[in-house]
């Protein structure tokens, strides 16, 4: 038997394991009940409103004590990773740079890596966030890029407005309304036909890409 869950706005697996009391979102992902939505969905932390997961019932852990002794249980609480890729106007990396991530009550410090990387492990229900990164440490003055995050409301790439939002993240904004044209910059630095059309090469591109930034 499972639970057959529509998806809310903002809900990823990750959370949808949070929610349900799951340790291991995989446990949900892997059920035979959800093989459909597995095929429809390559990622499952890019899931549409209205998708239905199904989430099975759990199966009860049995764990053994001696008697007439305490004995302390250690609980996993699960943790997402929130991964994201910072780059200047030109497209060149943020590498180094010190940022300071909100996450709910928690403020999580660090530096980019050299490809302008930052990863964070945040609470799996997350669904704002804001960061401030400095882009110039200088004596006097620093200059300081300031952006509000929405975690966990990026539509799957094969549906509506997927592409543009990967396109605008790698540097090719365009939208709905100018899609063929970031599209064709995007095959153009890629080396593929310029069509101006999202082919099956050019999802697949995309999705490594954005993945792989």
């Amino acid at each position: 038997m499972s639970l057959k869950h529509p998806v809310e706005p903002g809900e990823c697996l990750a959370s949808l394991a949070h929610r349900f009391g799951f340790g291991d979102a995989r446990a949900i992902w892997s059920h035979p009940d959800n093989a459909e939505l597995r095929k429809k969905r390559p990622d499952p932390n890019a899931l549409l409103p209205g998708d239905v997961v199904a989430i099975p019932d759990k199966e009860p852990k049995k764990e053994t004590a001696p008697a007439g002794k305490r004995t302390a249980f250690r609980v996993r609480r699960p943790r997402t990773r929130l991964r994201l890729f910072l780059r200047d106007e030109d497209g060149a990396p943020l590498a180094g740079k010190k940022y300071w991530l909100v996450v709910g009550n928690s403020g999580f410090e660090g530096r980019t890596d050299d490809r302008g990387k930052l990863e964070q492990k945040v609470p799996p229900d997350a669904q704002d966030a804001d960061l401030v990164v400095w882009t110039d440490e200088g004596d006097l003055q620093a200059d300081v890029l300031a952006v509000s995050l929405k975690i966990g409301h990026l539509p799957p790439l094969e549906e509506p407005g997927g592409a543009p939002a990967r396109l605008t993240s790698l540097g090719y904004p365009g939208g709905d309304a100018d899609l063929p044209a970031a599209l064709r910059a995007f095959q153009k630095a890629r080396g593929l036909p310029e069509s101006g059309a999202l082919d099956a090469a050019t999802l697949d591109r995309l999705r490594r890409d954005y993945e792989g930034a």
